[in-house]
């Protein structure tokens, strides 16, 4: 996961609507200021600023983010799958997409053949929480994987937890998430940027601090937004 992943954090004072996120995010990837701030992961395998002099087209999907707790993935303590103790069910070793899977817990990811393939329901996996997680298990093709899977949730929830904020609704009480999360990818006339496995999550009324290397935001007014930019190297994010 070394340097395979790159967070970046902007502010913006104009007024949000999520019906304009196409027009929101071919402003922002086509500002002077954000193309030379903005970094993508050459083919190389060095960060360099983003620099295109026109940007024919963006693609902006959004993601859901209604997770606020770590229920979800109770499920995966279950026979033949992760033990109570966390640790994960080995298998014979398969290779598929530049992947080794040697795990139960990458095949459920990976393969439609795995017995828990449907644990999760389809919704549950297009969750931003969930494709956190999946990412994080997975890695690259050189990731050092993890025996026992508490290590994949730690780090899941503590990303998830300093990208998204929640607030508590006056009339039922309960807790919801107040930010945008969208994947975006973008053309130069026909030719693909390498943007594709970028995510955007916007939030209003940022008011807490961040504890990822570099980011720290406190007390932005309430037309202030935070706009988060996560670019991974990964082919299986957010798919």
């Amino acid at each position: 996961m070394h340097d395979q992943m790159k967070l970046q954090m902007f502010t913006y004072n104009k007024h949000f609507q999520e019906y304009q996120k196409n027009e929101f995010v071919m402003d922002f990837i086509t500002d002077p200021c954000v193309q030379s701030i903005l970094q993508i992961l050459s083919s190389s395998g060095s960060w360099t600023p983003l620099r295109v002099s026109k940007v024919a087209k963006v693609e902006v999907d959004s993601v859901p983010c209604t997770i606020v707790n770590m229920d979800l993935f109770n499920k995966l303590f279950r026979q033949g799958l992760v033990r109570e103790s966390g640790m994960i069910f080995k298998c014979f070793d398969e290779y598929v997409e530049g992947f080794t899977i040697s795990d139960e817990l990458r095949k459920m990811h990976l393969m439609e053949e795995s017995d828990h393939y449907d644990l999760f329901s389809e919704n549950e996996k297009k969750e931003f929480i969930f494709q956190i997680f999946k990412h994080i298990c997975l890695g690259g093709d050189i990731c050092q994987f993890e025996d026992n899977v508490n290590p994949y949730l730690d780090t899941s929830k503590s990303l998830y937890k300093d990208l998204v904020s929640v607030y508590k609704d006056a009339n039922s009480k309960e807790l919801k998430t107040r930010s945008h999360v969208f994947k975006i990818s973008a053309l130069v006339s026909t030719i693909s940027l390498p943007i594709e496995n970028f995510i955007i999550v916007i939030e209003n009324n940022f008011q807490k601090s961040s504890t990822l290397p570099g980011c720290v935001l406190q007390n932005l007014t309430n037309n202030d937004y935070c706009i988060h930019l996560l670019n991974v190297d990964s082919m299986h994010i957010f798919d």
